[in-house]
């Protein structure tokens, strides 16, 4: 698995973390003042929205972990970002479906998001390998 790869995957789930999210917005009611579990089980959209939000944290914990094989630095700069970000987003994900729906918890979520598109925007081309593969990025590598 290569850098490149994980934020292709990235871009993935976030292209579905972004439906499911606008699914949420605009065609789910979630309950107010009511438990974990029964705004979980009023909402499957929202359990694949979380689904999606710890698979999107996992990804980007790998790409930290791979980030150590790539010499440029930056590569470890960007899996930061989008781990920070991912985590940042899920927490005012989790802030927001269960503590009431604040406003500013939706923005924080936006934040995260684009944090974490960002950070895999700088990944794509790296070719970092976990066993010291080529750690220059794909347009620079010979044909």
């Amino acid at each position: 698995m290569t850098l490149d790869r994980l934020a292709i995957g990235m871009f993935v789930l976030l292209a579905i973390e972004f439906v499911l999210g606008m699914a949420l917005a605009l065609l789910v009611g979630l309950p107010t003042g009511a438990g974990v579990v029964s705004v979980l089980a009023s909402a499957p959209v929202l359990d694949l929205h979380i689904v999606v939000a710890l698979l999107l944290v996992g990804i980007s914990l790998r790409a930290l972990a791979l980030a150590r094989a790539d010499p440029d630095r930056w590569a470890w700069v960007a899996a930061g970002v989008a781990l920070g970000s991912a985590l940042l987003a899920t927490g005012a994900g989790w802030t927001f479906a269960f503590d009431g729906q604040a406003p500013v918890a939706s923005l924080v979520m936006a934040v995260g998001f684009l944090g974490v598109l960002f950070g895999a925007f700088l990944l794509r081309g790296r070719t970092a390998t976990p066993l010291g593969g080529s750690g220059t990025p794909a347009s620079e590598r010979p044909r």
